[in-house]
């Protein structure tokens, strides 16, 4: 009797330990099922994400000066000696060099003001807060790069209007760049100018660039 009792306590346990296998054996390939599904998905994802844009892939066939960090474009009598002013034109046509002071004012001129200081300091930080949310998803932001030297900066309304976003103002800028050494923009090479359409939005109580285009031939004539 105590026998059969002994055998019947082995065999209930040793069932208990095959359904706990079972189970067990569930649990892993439920969770093996699932890390796969994530990683197809995330896969999925990946591949139906648009490309952001960089204007540091290097244009064919131009050349590039050497990348220093730590070199002040105020050494260099040749830049110094060009048209460093941020000219700016407003909607009445009417043109002149951007002050330091504006730089305090809740304006578009304060942006552009800030726009260019920055790339001239090689102050990535200051410059990708004059980014929009739209424009950190459509580019990609510059972390890193030289001290720019731009000149012969001009920036001109051009056209506005209100859409389902906001309003949004829209300027036509164009610049050179002194020795580039394509570590801001590789799309061009020095002293190359390329006019561009500059998008304007209201955000988060101050005026930001919310995307950069080209303004081409087929347009309105520009190069």
């Amino acid at each position: 009797m105590m026998a059969d009792l002994q055998h019947n306590t082995q065999s209930q346990k040793e069932k208990e330990k095959s359904t706990v296998k079972k189970v067990l054996r569930y649990v892993v390939i439920v969770f093996a099922a699932l890390a796969v599904l994530l990683g197809v998905l995330f896969l999925i994802d990946k591949l139906m994400e648009k490309e952001k844009f960089d204007f540091r892939q290097k244009a064919e066939g131009v050349y590039f000066f050497p990348a220093d960090y730590n070199a002040n474009p105020a050494d260099d009598p040749a830049y110094m000696a060009k048209d460093r002013s941020i000219w700016f034109s407003d909607d009445k046509g009417v043109g002149a060099p951007l002050e330091p002071a504006v730089a305090s004012t809740d304006t578009v001129q304060a942006l552009m003001y800030k726009y260019f200081t920055s790339l001239m300091e090689g102050d990535a930080k200051t410059h990708s807060t004059l980014l929009s949310k739209a424009y950190n998803e459509k580019y990609v932001v510059q972390d890193k790069f030289t001290p720019q030297k731009v000149h012969d900066i001009r920036i001109s309304f051009n056209q506005s209007g209100n859409s389902d976003n906001g309003y949004h103002w829209y300027y036509r800028v164009s610049y050179k760049i002194y020795e580039n050494n394509g570590t801001y923009r590789a799309d061009i090479g020095s002293e190359t100018a390329r006019v561009m359409s500059f998008e304007i939005v209201y955000e988060d109580n101050c005026y930001k660039i919310n995307s950069i285009g080209y303004i081409t031939a087929k347009t309105d004539g520009d190069n």
